[in-house]
C-alpha cells in the first residue's frame, strides 16, 4: 500500500528522520461534515486495545477500517513499527500523527517519523479484503 500512495503523491516533504506525503484524489476527500467523526475516531482508536500501545518486533501494524456516511469507500488509518525490537506507541503522539495527516492533506497521506509509519486515507482499498500483509 504504501508503495501505491509514494506513485500517485501529490506533494513530499523529507527530512532526516520525516519522509511525508499527500494524495490529493478529487472524488475521495475527507469531507468537512465528516470531521468531528473522524475526529473522534482518532481519538477512540489511538489508544491501547485499538491502533497505538504495544508493538511487536520489526514490521508489526494496527489498522482500523471505518465507513462514513459521506463516502461510499471505507476509510483508514494505519500504523506500523519498523524498527528493531518491541516499541510502545503513546495515545497522544498516535492522535497527533493522524489528525495532522487529515487536516494537510485532502485525500489521504502517509508519514515516516522515526521508525513509524502513519497512513490516513479517506478511501482504502485495502478495507475492502481480509489483511494480506
Amino acid at each position: 500500500m504504501a508503495s501505491t500512495l509514494a506513485a500517485v503523491q501529490a506533494d513530499s516533504v523529507q527530512a532526516d528522520s520525516v519522509e511525508a506525503y499527500c494524495v490529493n484524489h478529487e472524488h475521495l476527500r475527507w469531507q468537512v461534515q465528516d470531521e468531528d467523526i473522524v475526529l473522534e475516531t482518532i481519538k477512540s482508536q489511538c489508544k491501547e486495545g485499538g491502533i497505538a500501545g504495544f508493538f511487536a518486533a520489526k514490521d508489526a501494524y494496527k489498522r482500523h477500517c471505518f465507513k462514513l456516511d459521506s463516502s461510499m469507500e471505507p476509510s483508514e488509518f494505519y500504523i506500523q513499527w519498523r524498527g528493531n525490537g518491541n516499541q510502545t506507541l503513546d495515545d497522544g503522539i498516535c492522535a497527533e500523527q493522524l489528525e495532522k495527516l487529515v487536516r494537510n492533506c485532502a485525500s489521504a497521506g502517509q508519514e515516516v517519523l522515526f521508525e513509524w509509519l502513519y497512513l490516513a486515507t479517506s478511501g482504502s482499498n485495502s478495507c475492502k479484503k481480509p489483511d494480506s500483509e
